[in-house]
């Protein structure tokens, strides 16, 4: 499928870049319009730090459009059941209880970096984007 380690890493620098340009126009943007009207707006990246599947999958695919659902949830297999490994089970387990505790937060205060999620050792707050539309916070 990437028969030469320069186009793996081609496709790994537009990738990453893509996925950057994407988040800017697409996700800060965004929040940063949304803060005129709604001074507590949040935005998250996902991103598992975790391998996201078996080879070449966790290359090709990593975490795609709404691989995070089964997070959120807390139950799911991944797209074909591919992502989902022994292998990666205990971060992905941690991390799929820290994103749901995420979300609790959110639903009861409106703020997801509240009781539950503070509970979250090593996890990183959601970032809140400011009014003023200067960079982000917690």
């Amino acid at each position: 499928m990437l028969p030469t380690q320069k186009d793996k890493d081609t496709y790994e620098v537009t990738g990453y870049n893509g996925g950057r340009a994407w988040r800017a126009k697409y996700v800060d943007e965004l929040a940063r319009v949304i803060t005129r009207h709604q001074p507590d707006t949040y935005a998250y990246d996902f991103r598992p730090g975790t391998q996201s599947g078996p080879a070449p999958f966790n290359f090709i695919y990593g975490a795609g459009h709404a691989a995070e659902i089964s997070f959120f949830h807390g139950i799911g297999e991944g797209l074909l059941s591919l992502p989902f490994t022994q292998q990666n089970e205990p971060g992905r387990k941690a991390l799929q209880n820290a994103m749901m505790d995420y979300l609790a937060d959110f639903a009861r205060g409106g703020n997801p970096n509240g009781q539950f999620s503070s509970n979250e050792s090593g996890m990183a707050a959601m970032v809140k984007h400011r009014r003023s539309g200067q960079g982000s916070g917690t």
